[in-house]
């Protein structure tokens, strides 16, 4: 497909207090480059969460910062650079 028809996707998760003496929960992300017929995967990260959050709601949350932050929007900004640069609709 052409690159218009392409997006990014981050996929985030949290998982339950994996490090069961700290109580700790660990956070993943995972990138890819989408369109119907492509899935093409850019990173992926896990990390134990530096907090303790006591639902599922905050954990999520921390997670969900933590790929935001940690790629979400440098891949953001470099696909509108990139859309820009190729685009086919002149």
């Amino acid at each position: 497909g052409k690159v218009g028809h392409c997006h990014p996707v981050m996929f985030i998760d949290a998982g339950y207090a994996g490090d069961m003496v700290a109580a700790k929960s660990t956070s993943g992300c995972y990138l890819a480059i989408v369109d119907p017929e492509i899935f093409a995967p850019i990173t992926a990260s896990c990390n134990k969460q530096t907090c303790v959050p006591h639902s599922s709601t905050g954990r999520e949350i921390v997670a969900a910062g933590h790929g935001i932050s940690m790629g979400g929007l440098q891949a953001l900004a470099f696909w509108v650079l990139a859309t820009e640069f190729f685009r086919t609709d002149f």
